[in-house]
């Protein structure tokens, strides 16, 4: 009889897990490894400001009107921060596709 076992590891634990020197010495600097960390980046700043627009709506949906200019420059600042992000997005997502892994 096969068992097959589940481990979760916390996204902290994981974190320490990538970071110990046992594991970053196979793969430590590599260039795939500095273009994922740019891509991962750059895709996380455009998910946070997707993030950041979809609650500024509901805030701004609630009627508040002393809300109305702290919603207004939040959503400016916002909306030039997921511009940038989406600007880079190709360039960084090619040099990530272009890297040669650490295992070749």
């Amino acid at each position: 009889m096969e068992t097959e076992l589940k481990l979760t590891i916390p996204a902290a634990a994981r974190a320490r897990i990538d970071d110990h020197p046992a594991v970053r010495s196979s793969r430590a600097d590599s260039p795939v490894e500095r273009h994922q960390v740019t891509t991962q980046e750059v895709l996380g700043t455009i998910n946070d400001a997707a993030a950041t627009e979809r609650i500024a709506a509901k805030l701004a949906e609630k009627g508040c009107p002393d809300l109305a200019p702290a919603i207004g420059a939040l959503a400016k600042w916002n909306e030039g921060r997921r511009r940038k992000a989406c600007s880079h997005l190709d360039k960084v997502w090619k040099e990530f596709r272009g890297a040669t892994p650490f295992w070749h």
